[in-house]
Formats: C-alpha cells, structure tokens, sequence
C-alpha cells in the first residue's frame, strides 16, 4: 500500500519511519483495488519509554472493495484506457474493476480508422456483475452500445 504522512507522500508498506511524538499525525494507505484507510494518531499512543525513543508498531489492514467486471469490444479495435490507465487494445475480456463509477475512453488510431478517434463513457460498475461494451468505429459518428 501507499502511505502518506500528514498529506506527503512517505513510501510503501511495509515501512519504518521516524514519527514526531509532540503532535498529532495522520497517517493514510492506499492501494488499488481496496477502500483507503486513514488514522490519526495522537501523542498520547505512544508507549512511554526512559532511554530511548518510543516504538510504535503499526499492524493495519485494508479493506478490499467489492468487484464487478468489464468486457470491452471495438469495431474494427481501439486501445482501451479505464480511469486513465492504458490497458491494452480491444478486445478486453473480463477486466476486474472495483464497484462504483469509471471512466472508459477507447481510441481508434489508423491504420484501423481513417483518422484519429475516440470515445468516452462513465461506466458503472456493480458488484459481482459483468459490464458490456462494443465500440464501432466504421460509422459517423463512433458509436458504443451494451
């Protein structure tokens, strides 16, 4: 996961990192393909210590989120990018992709097209469930249909 530290990017998991105790700190991890995890630890967590700098030993667990699926089909292909990421081209089968709202482009390059073209769509992506897509460029304008 990645870790942020009062808003800064810090590293990733797993990590070791010298914390000031005299103040609050805010602590976040990230990952794809799960719910992100925030925590403010406070002065008072530490374990008390006389000789030397206390130790605080963090065990935190990500939550994953629930999953659906995408298949994503072009006539006659496009490169396929989701929130984006560049995924490779069409056709796309099965693409596992967390619950909630994506945003689909699809561009069609020649020699496949005459010329230079896209399309973009907000998916909406249910849990346990398979999405459908089938892009065609060989008309005007593109159309993308389930």
């Amino acid at each position: 996961a990645e870790v942020q530290l009062n808003g800064a990017a810090a590293g990733s998991t797993p990590l070791s990192l010298d914390l000031p105790v005299d103040r609050p700190i805010t602590l976040r991890l990230q990952a794809a393909g799960h719910a992100p995890l925030t925590r403010t630890l406070q002065p008072r967590d530490w374990p008390e210590s006389d000789d030397r700098p206390p130790e605080l030993r963090l065990r935190l667990a990500l939550e994953p989120l629930a999953v659906g699926a995408a298949t994503i089909g072009a006539l006659p292909w496009a490169q396929v990018y989701v929130d984006g990421k560049y995924l490779g081209d069409t056709p796309q089968k099965r693409l596992a992709l967390p619950a909630g709202s994506h945003v689909l482009r699809l561009r069609c390059l020649p020699p496949g097209c005459f010329e230079a073209r896209e399309l973009r769509e907000t998916l909406q992506i249910l849990p346990g469930q398979e999405l459908r897509r089938v892009a065609d460029f060989r008309v005007d304008p593109p159309t993308l249909r389930e």
